[in-house]
């Protein structure tokens, strides 16, 4: 969980997201691992956003929500170990 509470100062987390169960979902992941997520979920997350400021004609603060992680977990494996993370649903 220090991991991702070191991540979390980078990158913009919405306030539902619980740290305890990201964690506990990717508990054999390494630091990489855990970088590759919040990096995927971070992608996610503008390209959402690209996507509505097309449609509105002001900055938008862009925020990683739940939905970003799930899709950002899906494909990713653990380095140490064999567990796929795409069919687990995080909350």
């Amino acid at each position: 969980m220090v991991i991702l509470q070191i991540l979390k100062q980078t990158t913009r987390f919405s306030e539902d997201i619980d740290l305890r169960i990201v964690s506990s979902l990717t508990n054999n992941f390494t630091g990489a691992d855990l970088k590759a997520l919040v990096r995927k979920a971070g992608l996610g997350a503008l390209k959402a956003s690209r996507v509505r400021q097309r449609e509105i004609a002001f900055y938008v603060l862009v925020y990683v929500r739940v939905d970003h992680l799930q899709v950002g977990m899906c494909g990713l494996t653990s380095s140490i170990g064999p567990i796929t993370t795409c069919q687990i649903g995080m909350y």
